[in-house]
């Protein structure tokens, strides 16, 4: 029994010389190919279109000169990764060296699930997974839109927070609020815009229908929308869409026209 081990052991030693062997072999084939082709993926079903192609291979030249006719050891594939991913719409970048000389990028883009654009601060983007990224003007991605008095809906909805968290609140509020509605067949169409009134409430732009649809802070927003898409199909069906000029959402068991 002992022996038998003993032979593992030295079976699992070999095989890790193996592959160090192995992986060094390839490292240094690497390192004298020369590079024949340069080859840029962009996921396409990733994220949105930001950057294309022929942009991403302008950025890596436009740093590192042209890299075709040079060996691996001349360019550094981790540079041209950090290169990359500091692009802010860049979600991830794989560089790699195949043994038939070309050198492949294979890109991630970044997807937006908000616009937000306070009345008195530089507008930004929360992305698929929440994380800010500032307005960029080559590209603007449709999705839905959120202007306004943000550091009113701030203080009144989150009144006991530092400034700080009151702003990580109100990323987490939006992106909780738009992940939803993105989600959504019908809310997904019929809200275009989400504006932050004087008071901090929230009021909905929508996309048939002009009535003020005070909405408050963004919170429970399936149970508020359902409400409201249940008064579509009872009450506006039945007396039109002129009827009433203000629905108020904010009360908990009830919505109050006028």
């Amino acid at each position: 029994m002992k022996g038998k081990k003993i032979i593992q052991a030295v079976g699992l030693v070999l095989g890790l010389i193996g592959l160090l062997v192995a992986v060094f072999f390839s490292w240094k084939q690497q390192s004298l190919q020369e590079i024949k082709a340069f080859e840029v993926n962009v996921d396409a079903l990733s994220g949105d279109p930001f950057l294309n192609e022929e942009e991403v291979r302008k950025l890596v030249e436009a740093k590192l000169d042209t890299l075709i006719g040079r060996k691996g050891s001349q360019i550094g594939l981790s540079e041209i990764e950090r290169l990359i991913e500091d692009q802010v719409v860049v979600r991830n970048a794989e560089v790699y060296l195949g043994v038939n000389g070309k050198l492949k990028v294979d890109l991630q883009l970044k997807r937006m699930l908000v616009r937000v654009k306070p009345a008195k601060a530089a507008g930004y983007y929360l992305d698929s997974e929440g994380q800010r990224m500032p307005w960029v003007t080559y590209y603007t991605p449709r999705v839905l839109t959120v202007t306004g008095y943000l550091d009113r809906y701030q203080k009144k909805a989150l009144p006991l927070l530092s400034p700080e968290q009151r702003a990580l609140k109100l990323d987490q509020d939006l992106y909780t609020f738009a992940a939803w509605v993105t989600q959504q067949d019908f809310w997904n169409r019929q809200l275009v815009q989400v504006e932050i009134n004087e008071n901090g409430d929230a009021e909905l732009i929508t996309l048939i229908g002009d009535q003020k649809i005070i909405f408050g802070a963004l919170t429970q927003t399936e149970k508020k929308l359902r409400k409201l898409e249940l008064f579509y199909n009872e009450v506006i069906t039945k007396v039109g869409w002129k009827k009433y000029e203000e629905i108020n959402l904010k009360f908990e068991k009830q919505i109050v026209c006028k």
